[in-house]
């Protein structure tokens, strides 16, 4: 699940998942644990994916899952 900005007032210190970062973004993964990354496209305000794009999020290296933004 891609949740952006509107996530980092509400992202639950005790939730199962992390914020994952790439070189100019910033995604909260709801499931995202240890190993996972991600990468996006798309614009970024203020460090956060926002607005079209995809975000595309891998496990050790390997593909999991990818999201896309309306």
């Amino acid at each position: 699940m891609l949740n952006c900005r509107l996530q980092a007032a509400s992202a639950d210190v005790n939730s199962t998942g992390q914020w994952l970062k790439d070189d100019a973004y910033s995604v909260y993964g709801v499931d995202a644990a240890t190993g996972d990354t991600v990468s996006c496209t798309g614009s970024c305000v203020d460090v956060y994916a926002e607005g079209l794009g995809t975000a595309t999020f891998t496990h050790d290296c390997q593909p999991r899952d990818s999201y896309y933004r309306w």
